[in-house]
Formats: structure tokens, sequence, C-alpha cells
């Protein structure tokens, strides 16, 4: 079992990969083709993106101020 990290720790264990800026999101949006687009980012959201993700398909999820895509 592993112990369990600080969220200072986690913080700094991904600082090396910031996300891209708001109009690289947003270009990345017109530009690539995603298999599911995941509308919101609660609890739902974050299960249906997981679900897909792990089946294999290419997603972007949509947040008020954010555009993830995986």
């Amino acid at each position: 079992m592993q112990p369990v990290m600080a969220a200072s720790e986690v913080e700094q264990k991904y600082a090396w990969a910031p996300l891209p800026s708001r109009e690289q999101q947003l270009s990345a949006l017109g530009s690539e083709e995603f298999d599911v687009l995941v509308i919101g980012g609660g609890a739902t959201g974050a299960g249906v993106a997981f679900d897909s993700v792990s089946r294999g398909r290419k997603d972007s999820r949509l947040y008020n101020q954010y555009v993830i895509y995986c």
C-alpha cells in the first residue's frame, strides 16, 4: 500500500505538466476528432469520461471554464 501524499507534494509532482491555454484547448476542439463529448464536470460527467476513456474512446470534457481532452 502506497503512503498518502500531501496536496503540496502532489502539486510539486505534477507541476511540470501544465494544462494547455484556453485558446489551445478551444483550437483542439475544432481541429481534432473526439468519440465522446462530455458537458459538465460533476460526478456523473467524471464517471462518463472515465468510462469512455477506459473503453479506449477519445473524449473531450467541457466545463464552465476549461476544456479538457484525452
